[in-house]
């Protein structure tokens, strides 16, 4: 009988460790900035206050509040910010390390995202869901608004390679391939296309930008990633990290270099 027990007592504590591994969620990244407050929630689970090294995850919501603001480095060093009152959802993002390919698939509601493209855009299409239709970026930097109360979607191509807008309703598709063009998914399923205006730019850029983080509460230990430093280094372009110690520098890094990564 005590054999029997002990069988069945091993056999529930693997199920249970089998089940908590299957579970698990799969890491995506890490946010790098957080501002002044981010929440994040996995599927059904209850949602979490993001703080600055925090891990992110695929099938995680993460959302920001009317001041909030966030810049989210993935595995495959693409990066994106958040601006106020926004909503993005990681449906999809495998990444292998080894040969340096992936897949990133997002959607939004509602907000202002500014992605720049890592190696999963550089050999595939990386998906922006949108109430509208799909974005497809490759290669590029690009920053889309996503109208909370419906409306046009806007889409710019600040650098890099393609934008890609398709609509929901007409199944039309077009795409910019020149530097400072847009693409618009408009209500009524025509897609506009054209050079961004100089006067908008400024805007545009200065929406995703904002103070320095709010630190993690006293007592909590944040741990960035090993490889961390790695990213900060293709991204800055340079020989010496000595210069990044804080998470002001670090986000003055991500802002100004995210082209000189995209282009390396």
């Amino acid at each position: 009988m005590e054999k029997k027990e002990l069988w069945l007592a091993l056999s529930a504590l693997g199920l249970a460790v089998s089940t908590a591994a299957i579970a698990a969620p799969e890491k995506a990244g890490v946010a790098s900035k957080v501002n002044p407050v981010v929440e994040g929630q996995i599927k059904s689970e209850e949602s979490r206050v993001i703080f600055v090294g925090s891990d992110i995850f695929r099938d995680e919501t993460i959302r920001t509040g009317e001041t909030g603001q966030t810049h989210l480095m993935f595995l495959d060093q693409s990066s994106l910010s958040m601006g106020p009152d926004s909503e993005l959802a990681i449906d999809e993002f495998v990444y292998e390390p080894k040969s340096n390919k992936g897949a990133i698939t997002l959607s939004s509601a509602k907000g202002l995202l500014r992605f720049v493209g890592g190696a999963a855009s550089k050999t595939g299409d990386v998906t922006v869901r949108t109430p509208l239709g799909n974005l497809g970026i490759r290669g590029a930097v690009v920053v889309i608004d996503i109208p909370g109360g419906g409306g046009d979607v806007t889409a710019y191509l600040l650098y890099g390679d393609e934008l890609k807008g398709s609509s929901h309703s007409t199944g039309v598709t077009k795409s910019v391939k020149a530097n400072e063009h847009y693409v618009i998914l408009k209500t009524d399923g025509r897609i506009e296309t054209g050079p961004i205006p100089p006067a908008r730019l400024p805007e545009i850029l200065d929406a995703l930008s904002g103070p320095k983080s709010a630190p993690p509460p006293k007592g909590r230990a944040v741990k960035l990633p090993e490889n961390y430093s790695g990213w900060l280094r293709q991204l800055s372009n340079q020989d010496s990290m000595e210069q990044i110690q804080t998470d002001e520098n670090i986000n003055t890094e991500l802002m100004n270099r995210d082209i000189d990564s995209l282009a390396s």
